[in-house]
Formats: C-alpha cells, sequence, structure tokens
C-alpha cells in the first residue's frame, strides 16, 4: 500500500487504520545515513573551549598585561607629566623623574598623583616605574630559564635516545 501525500510531505494520513509511512521531505538525509560532519581539528576544539571558559579568559588577560607593560609601559610612561623645578636637582624632565632609578629627595612618599601614578617611595623613586622594571627583570628572568630548560631537555633527550 502506498502512503498517501494529498496532505504534504512528512505528514501521516490516518484515514486508512493509520498504516501509512512517513515521507521524507526533500533535502533531508534517508533515516540509515547521517550528514558528513566538519571536523574540527584538536586545537580549534582546545581554542574553543579556552574561549567558553571565563575563568581561563580572565587569567590570560591577566598574564597579557603582565608582559604588555613593562615592554610598552615605559615608552609611554616616560613622556606623562611634565618638566618641574626641584629645590635640589634644578629643572627635571619626565624621561628623568620616571626613570626606576632617579631619586628626588624632595619627593619622599608623595601621595599618587599625575605626575608619580602610585606615588614615591622613601627615597622619591616613582613607584609605577619601579614597578614595571622590576615586571621586565622578571619576564627575563623567566624566559632565560625557559630556555635553559628547553636546552637541557633537548640535551638529556638526545642523550637517552
Amino acid at each position: 500500500m502506498q502512503p498517501d501525500t494529498t496532505m504534504g510531505p512528512g505528514l501521516l494520513d490516518m484515514s486508512n487504520g493509520g498504516t501509512a509511512a512517513v515521507t521524507p521531505e526533500e533535502g533531508t538525509v534517508p533515516p540509515g545515513q547521517q550528514e558528513p560532519k566538519k571536523s574540527a581539528t584538536p586545537l580549534q576544539d582546545s581554542l574553543r573551549r579556552l574561549r567558553r571558559d571565563k575563568r581561563a579568559m580572565v587569567s590570560l588577560g591577566i598574564i597579557v598585561l603582565f608582559i604588555v607593560v613593562p615592554l610598552i609601559g615605559p615608552v609611554i610612561y616616560q613622556h606623562v607629566g611634565g618638566t618641574y623645578q626641584s629645590t635640589l636637582n634644578g629643572p627635571i624632565s619626565p624621561q628623568l623623574y620616571h626613570n626606576p632609578f632617579h631619586q628626588e629627595l624632595d619627593r619622599q612618599d608623595e601621595f599618587i598623583s599625575g605626575q608619580y601614578w602610585f606615588g614615591t617611595d622613601a627615597i622619591g623613586r616613582d613607584l609605577m616605574a619601579r614597578l614595571m622594571q622590576g615586571l621586565l627583570v622578571s619576564l627575563t628572568v623567566a624566559l632565560l630559564v625557559e630556555v635553559v630548560d628547553l636546552v637541557l631537555g633537548v640535551f638529556v633527550g638526545v642523550l637517552a635516545g
């Protein structure tokens, strides 16, 4: 018995006791076959999972911040502020007073200002400049440790066969 398709594709005709079959719509895949899935590479899968994890994205943002600030920060920060007249040293330019090693004894323990974003320490050194310098030193040490680790790992791996 042929299914009645007068009611439209995919609809059941119950007039003959409910034994009619469902006819597939055009463009659909037959029941025994599945559409081929687009396979993603393992890298694409892991990046998709990383983007969905909010904690991982916040952590990645902090890591990127710790890398970008010491590399780009001093270039920008040394042009912030204007020249001021020091009572001990005469005119001081931003390039000098934002130097992490420059001491300005008449600016001891200064609070946060437009000139010193994190203030100064007990001997008048800029804390923001010192923080960026410390981050740069930490990054350099971390990279050197990784290079030594890589060289030793390759050396031991070659010896082990």
